[in-house]
């Protein structure tokens, strides 16, 4: 089989699988609902599927339910306090290199196919407690560039995520939750921390995350390990390598506005010249939202401040950036 009639199959694939979400995900959002919910209450996909709450088909008979919306809400017991959620996706994608790296087009023309799948479960057990746990299988086709087959395309299998979180009420408006285990980071705008979407493998960390929820507020605390990509075994965490920091969010009525405070301490690393432990403190804020006096413009601008050293040379970095549309 050729690598034309390869790709011809594999972009056939990936056709059929988005029109099959695309119906599937149809399907669950025009299930029958009693009155008292209003259409379109499911919950939207999400990249970080966790944040999806699919608590909301709570108490609705399964005859008024379509049958893929039936493993989103698995009742455990009698009360619907236990219940247990399904998932998982599947993507494609083909890419076609002329004259990689501007060097000879004979040795630096490839195509070759990326493919990921993902299933998860998410166990929920009363009100305090939840247990989420997803696998992942990134590969790919021969790649002849130089490199080979890059981190970013392939990681055979993985525990992509496997996380316990408690749930503890502070006030009657404020919440802490407490998540020890691996998890995807996703802060932002993804310009600083990311899960790395557009990727094929995916990034995770090991560690532990305190999450505060209030009326106004919500702020995301953690102490994490990286977890690098072993390409064709089990990734392990880097103990030699933190992420840690403080993510804060307020939504206003046309606003949004994040603070954090992220900091990164590694014994070995190399930059510019320099050798050594590493200690790097990011400060920053990010502001978004839609102008009040210019009706339909939008902005998005983020601005932060790094310090800290490699070995014996100091840090000083700057960051803007910024969105403006209509």
């Amino acid at each position: 089989m050729t690598v034309n009639s390869i790709l011809r199959f594999y972009r056939s694939v990936s056709v059929f699988s988005i029109l099959g979400f695309l119906s599937l995900y149809q399907t669950c959002s025009a299930a029958t609902m009693p009155q008292d919910h209003a259409e379109g209450s499911l919950p939207k996909v999400h990249f970080l599927r966790y944040q999806e709450n699919w608590s909301v088909l709570k108490g609705i008979p399964s005859s008024q339910l379509s049958r893929h919306d039936h493993i989103k809400f698995i009742a455990l017991d009698s009360q619907d306090r236990n219940w247990l959620s399904l998932g998982g996706h599947f993507r494609v994608r083909a890419e076609n290199w002329s004259n990689f790296a501007f060097s000879a087009p004979r040795n630096n023309d490839d195509s070759f196919v990326l493919w990921r799948m993902t299933g998860h479960a998410d166990l929920h057990l009363g009100r305090h407690h939840r247990f989420f746990l997803e696998g992942k299988s990134a590969l790919a086709t021969d790649r002849d560039l130089p490199g080979g087959k890059r981190t970013l395309d392939v990681d055979t299998y993985a525990l992509q995520q496997a996380f316990w979180d408690v749930r503890l009420s502070i006030t009657d408006n404020t919440t802490l939750t407490i998540r020890p285990g691996r998890q995807e980071l996703l802060l932002g705008k993804q310009r600083l921390v990311s899960p790395l979407p557009w990727g094929n493998s995916l990034r995770s960390w090991d560690g532990v995350s305190l999450l505060i929820e209030s009326r106004n507020w919500r702020t995301h605390g953690f102490w994490t390990q990286f977890s690098p990509v072993d390409q064709y075994g089990f990734n392990d965490s880097d103990q030699d390598s933190l992420l840690f920091g403080l993510y804060s969010s307020r939504s206003l009525a046309h606003t949004a506005l994040d603070l954090y405070w992220l900091g990164i301490d590694r014994k070995q690393a190399s930059f510019n010249g320099s050798s050594g432990s590493e200690l790097r403190h990011t400060l920053g804020s990010h502001v978004s939202g839609q102008s009040t006096i210019l009706d339909g413009m939008d902005y998005d601008v983020e601005v932060a401040y790094q310090f800290g050293h490699v070995g014996r040379a100091d840090i000083q970095a700057y960051m803007f950036a910024s969105e403006i549309g209509h």
